[in-house]
């Protein structure tokens, strides 16, 4: 697998760049509970879903635990793009935002 940074990490660059989040879990989970700079784009939809993403930018990809982002960066960097998983997922992140 190609590269990740932990939730402290991603929280720093968000800060500091204009870091393209990609939500790849389910639009039910999304609705419950996401990041606001976060766009939704389901694991379940690649890789058509993947047309509608700019080859040229780099996404850091998110979901539960860690598992989808697995798969997703597989999808991603296999069709040409840069992809970033983030350690954890969405459980990391409510751990570290409380």
């Amino acid at each position: 697998m190609g590269k990740s940074v932990n939730v402290d990490e991603l929280i720093v660059k968000m800060k500091d760049e204009n870091v393209r989040l990609l939500d790849v879990r389910e639009a039910d989970e999304f609705t419950i509970l996401s990041i606001p700079e976060a766009f939704n784009l389901p694991l379940s939809g690649f890789p058509e879903s993947m047309t509608r993403l700019d080859k040229h930018k780099e996404y850091y990809v998110i979901d539960a635990s860690g598992d989808r982002s697995d798969r997703a960066c597989e999808h991603l960097e296999g069709a040409g793009f840069h992809a970033v998983k983030v350690e954890g997922g969405m459980e990391a992140w409510e751990i570290e935002n409380k």
